[in-house]
């Protein structure tokens, strides 16, 4: 059986995200759970997919299995932001993957 909340926890939660959002804006950082993060990297993906499809047709899709291994979000940006000059696959996958010798 799970516990019931007691009273003071709506206010503990509230004093705690409170003193979340002091330090944020002392910082200048927002505060970003996991969860936030793994959501914006499936975002970040969906784009991707959606952008191969645009530019390369269903061929392009063939990159996702590799992309979907990529979690650094920093790095699917970049992929991102590549995909609007990129001309071919080979030269975006070189942004993840060093030529094959």
């Amino acid at each position: 059986m799970a516990a019931k909340p007691h009273a003071g926890h709506a206010f503990e939660h509230g004093a705690f995200l409170l003193d979340v959002a002091k330090i944020q804006e002392e910082k200048h950082m927002p505060y970003v759970t996991s969860i936030e993060r793994v959501a914006e990297r499936r975002g970040m993906r969906a784009g991707i997919a959606s952008l191969l499809r645009k530019s390369f047709g269903e061929v392009g899709l063939v990159l996702m299995p590799e992309i979907e291994e990529i979690h650094d979000g920093e790095k699917l940006r970049e992929i991102l932001k590549a995909l609007e000059t990129t001309v071919t696959l080979d030269e975006l996958r070189r942004l993840w993957a060093p030529p094959s010798a």
